[in-house]
């Protein structure tokens, strides 16, 4: 499933704006990326007690890897 799959399913359970929801929902990825790409912040990031973001070893071991998040 893809992010606007995501977005659009979410908009249709909620019975909301459909831009509302992308909006607040990036700004979530947003910030996933910015922990991720932190050059010394290795924590895992849980959101609302749903999802676990972690950091696969590879990143963990080397900041300074790229990361290429796709939308």
């Amino acid at each position: 499933m893809e992010f606007k799959d995501i977005c659009k399913q979410t908009a249709k359970d909620l019975d909301e704006d459909l831009n509302l929801v992308h909006k607040i929902a990036m700004y979530q990825y947003k910030y996933i990326i910015a922990v991720m790409q932190h050059p010394t912040d290795t924590h895992d990031i849980l959101i609302n007690k749903l999802v676990k973001f972690k950091l696969k070893s590879r990143f963990k071991e080397n900041k300074l890897k790229k990361y290429s998040p796709k939308l």
